[in-house]
Formats: C-alpha cells, sequence, structure tokens
C-alpha cells in the first residue's frame, strides 16, 4: 500500500506543529483540509496517529514511530529536489534576516532588489519584529 506523499508531508508538520491552526498555516492551507487529509490517512492505516485534545494534536505512539521511519524519506526528497533544481541553475530554500528598523529602508531595500533581479522567482515575506510580537 502506498502512501501519498501529501499526507506525509501533512502528518509530519502536524507532529512538528503539535496543532491544526499553525500547521494549516505552515503548509498554506485550511485547518479542515488538513484534518481531512489526516483522517483518510489514519483511515488508510488503520491507526490513531494523534490524540485529538484541547491542547492540540498530541502523537500517539504510532505516530511517534511514523514520524521516526518517515521524517528521513522527507528530508532525503527535499535534498533530492534540492539538486535536481540547482542543475537548472534555481535557487531553493528559506533566508531569514535579523536588521533593525532604522537600517532596513537604506541596507536591506537594495539588497533585496539586486537579489530579486539575479533570482526572479525569489519570494519575499517579512515577519514583525520580536519586540512587537
Amino acid at each position: 500500500m502506498m502512501l501519498d506523499l501529501r499526507q506525509i508531508q501533512y502528518f509530519a508538520c502536524l507532529y512538528e506543529q503539535r496543532s491544526v491552526t499553525r500547521a494549516a498555516r505552515s503548509l498554506n492551507v485550511v485547518q479542515p483540509a488538513l484534518s481531512m487529509q489526516i483522517s483518510r490517512l489514519e483511515k488508510r492505516l488503520g491507526i490513531n496517529l494523534f490524540k485529538r485534545t484541547a491542547r492540540g494534536m498530541i502523537p500517539t505512539a504510532a505516530g511517534d514511530a511514523m514520524y521516526r521511519l518517515y521524517l528521513p524519506v522527507l528530508l532525503d526528497l527535499k535534498h533530492a529536489n534540492q539538486q535536481v533544481m540547482e542543475l537548472s541553475g534555481k535557487v531553493l530554500g528559506k533566508i531569514a534576516v535579523g536588521i533593525i528598523p532604522s537600517i532596513t529602508n537604506s541596507v536591506l531595500a537594495d539588497v533585496l532588489r539586486r537579489y530579486g533581479a539575479k533570482y526572479r522567482t525569489s519570494k519575499f515575506g517579512s515577519t514583525k519584529p520580536i519586540a512587537e510580537r
């Protein structure tokens, strides 16, 4: 029986996040879709991977075992994908930059503009400073 890669990725994210809300946000999917895929995966396997509580999702022993077994596979797939993309000259990954607001416009804007010109498929985002969270 082959499992759906997307379901395994959803499972791993939920396992790491321990929250449907946080996992859905991380995966850029709506919560019902994530919950449905996890339920389908559990039904297909015939085991509960999580104990659902008011405080979040707690992995069962089967969930712990599945994560331990599938994480190396997911990491290998990610690494293989990066290697193939490098053959085409594409750049993958995330860059996190810590910078004080007073120099954001003078330094960061120019760096992002040059980087974006070189790597046109890049996407940029931002988060609030830790002090504002």
